[in-house]
């Protein structure tokens, strides 16, 4: 029995609520450390927090593998359904991106010392996200293995079995090249170094979560939400003793369970105008532009001593990032593209693909 999908949006409100709250994990993830290297602040307990903070990545690759799966469950191979899915995943993901990604490849070629990391930067990558080393926007990383899932999900529009099986030879090869292969040889090839990274498992998960919920009734329940709790809290007990363990799919394992036990609860019923919605309806956008805002916001802010005026400067900046997301998805995402999708999609496709929500590890 399918769940009913919330709201006249038609997707999940509890997620765009968890969305919004892993893209905020992601700027606190990405402000500390620069903050560390501009203001000279060093606090234990904050590092380790922002080092969790990465993991929000592992929570957007579960839910993009739940969200293509849940809203192109019954679809089937045709030209017009697949004209429709991978226009759609470009209007999405990659137009976007595009002008940050064009933007930050000028930036730095004009200003090279803007990039404190000294990275080699492919524009191949940066200006199409194929894999072939690293884009100048530093996020767009996921944004890759984002695209490449997308277009090897499509085998599930031709055969079903055909996919279960894939994903489950899939999953074995990215174990044995990551944990039981000897060689490393295979990473120094962009294409294959993606296909078997440990992140696909995540959108194989969320892939597999998504059959669950449209197949049983299981979804909705407590115990899941407890159940999420302890293996998050066993994550982050892990991480602060430095187990050496994959922690990143513990994570998952996690948001799994979160989003299992999240949906058709209150959470789904959360209105659009609050805060939260906002945020995660933001979320890719806040993605995307908060990393180039942290890097030239912590260098025009006078550098002062001092605790309170530090913590003044960080949730500024934190704010900034975050508010000129929410600009950013305003005009880009929820009018530019809608007037792009009105135009390049007929209406059937758009309505079909309504639940369709910004995933991006990064």
């Amino acid at each position: 029995m399918s769940v009913a999908l919330q709201e006249k949006g038609g997707f999940f409100n509890s997620l765009q609520v968890f969305r919004g709250i892993a893209a905020l994990m992601v700027v606190f993830h990405h402000q500390w450390p620069s903050f560390i290297y501009f203001f000279g602040l060093d606090n234990s307990t904050l590092s380790f927090l922002a080092g969790l903070g990465k993991h929000g990545v592992d929570f957007f690759f579960v839910l993009s593998g739940f969200i293509i799966t849940y809203s192109c469950y019954t679809k089937s191979a045709s030209f017009g359904t697949n004209k429709s899915y991978l226009l759609n995943r470009v209007f999405r993901i990659y137009i976007p991106y595009l002008p940050i990604g064009i933007a930050m490849l000028l930036l730095y070629s004009l200003l090279p010392n803007m990039s404190e990391g000294n990275r080699d930067i492919s524009l191949l990558t940066s200006l199409t996200l194929i894999p072939d080393g690293p884009p100048a926007l530093s996020v767009a990383w996921t944004l890759v293995h984002e695209m490449m899932f997308y277009l090897v999900f499509m085998i599930w529009f031709y055969t079903k079995r055909g996919w279960y099986m894939f994903t489950a030879v899939w999953a074995g090869a990215i174990i044995y090249l990551n944990w039981l292969h000897a060689g490393t040889a295979w990473e120094s090839i962009p294409v294959l170094k993606f296909f078997a990274s440990v992140y696909n498992l995540e959108f194989i998960m969320g892939f597999y979560l998504a059959v669950l919920v449209k197949e049983t009734k299981l979804a909705g329940q407590r115990a899941f939400l407890a159940v999420a709790a302890l293996v998050c809290m066993a994550a982050v007990i892990l991480k602060w003793q430095g187990v050496q363990l994959p922690i990143t799919l513990v994570f998952a394992v996690s948001f799994f369970f979160l989003i299992l036990g999240s949906i058709n609860t209150a959470l789904d019923r959360i209105k659009s105008s609050s805060l939260l919605m906002v945020v995660g309806n933001a979320s890719y956008s806040i993605y995307l532009v908060h990393n180039p805002e942290i890097s030239i916001l912590v260098r025009l802010f006078p550098k002062y001593s001092g605790e309170l005026y530090s913590a003044f400067v960080f949730v500024a900046v934190f704010i900034i990032c975050c508010l000129s997301g929410v600009i950013y998805s305003k005009i880009f995402e929820e009018y530019l593209l809608k007037k792009a999708k009105g135009k390049f999609l007929p209406a059937r496709a758009k309505a079909s693909t309504n639940m369709a929500v910004a995933e991006s590890k990064n």
